[in-house]
């Protein structure tokens, strides 16, 4: 069984991954996986209460599940069966998701040409050319217009 990662933070190019893989994987038999990554909150030197900290953590993490939930729901509209959620909390978004890739043996990896960051407005975003020239699985890389 092919197994795919399909990196998502809520930005049109990572949700068009969805529609991508979706057909990608459509006369195969395969297993995708969607992964986001939320910010880890507890190594920033911020002048915040731990209760404050704490709350941020917890709105990141619920709106984090809820991309995963709707991104799952795309996927199963397009008839995808064996879907898996990943909601992972990290400093660093590219390197959770190329050892995520590695743990579990993944054959190619979706993921948008630039996000939500302020990356965004490069050619190529930065979490996306860092796991295109880090992977050791192919990357499909899904801009839009």
């Amino acid at each position: 069984m092919k197994k795919i990662l399909v990196a998502t933070d809520g930005s049109k190019n990572s949700m068009e991954c969805l529609n991508v893989a979706a057909d990608y994987a459509k006369d195969k038999e395969c297993l995708i996986y969607v992964m986001t990554v939320v910010p880890f909150y507890g190594d920033i030197d911020l002048e915040l209460s731990p209760h404050l900290r704490d709350k941020i953590a917890q709105t990141s993490n619920t709106l984090g599940e809820e991309m995963l939930n709707g991104a799952k729901k795309i996927l199963q509209d397009k008839g995808v069966k064996n879907i898996e959620t990943v909601l992972s909390v990290s400093a660093s978004i590219s390197k959770d998701i190329l050892d995520f890739a590695e743990n579990n043996k993944i054959d190619i990896i979706f993921i948008g040409g630039s996000g939500t960051g302020t990356a965004s407005k490069m050619l190529l975003g930065s979490v996306s050319y860092r796991v295109v020239n880090q992977s050791s699985a192919s990357v499909f890389v899904v801009k839009t217009a």
